[in-house]
């Protein structure tokens, strides 16, 4: 969903421009999508890989950096995300 729906949500909209103070000059208003900065993700022990996901994919999608803590008490999971990440396939190393 994300992916087919990226360029969409990435395009420059214009908006509706509330009323100017000087008529004679003209003046529109856009929306341009940038990204914010760094997004935190912590997880919890039980639904680690679910509650990841999503968020990871909508932070990447919008541009920002993203910042994975999970938790210490699902050892299997972190191993696998982290292999899974830091493989290359999925992610982009550069």
């Amino acid at each position: 969903f994300t992916k087919s729906h990226l360029a969409q949500w990435m395009t420059t909209r214009r908006k509706p421009t509330p009323f100017p103070i000087n008529l004679s000059v003209p003046v529109h208003t856009e929306l341009s999508p940038n990204p914010r900065g760094v997004a935190l993700i912590i997880t919890p022990w039980n639904v680690p890989i679910q509650m990841v996901l999503n968020p990871l994919i909508d932070a990447l999608a919008a541009g920002n950096v993203v910042v994975i803590k999970m938790s210490e008490r699902s050892l299997a999971s972190t191993q696998l995300f982290t292999q899974l990440l830091t493989s290359g396939e999925y992610i982009d190393q550069n």
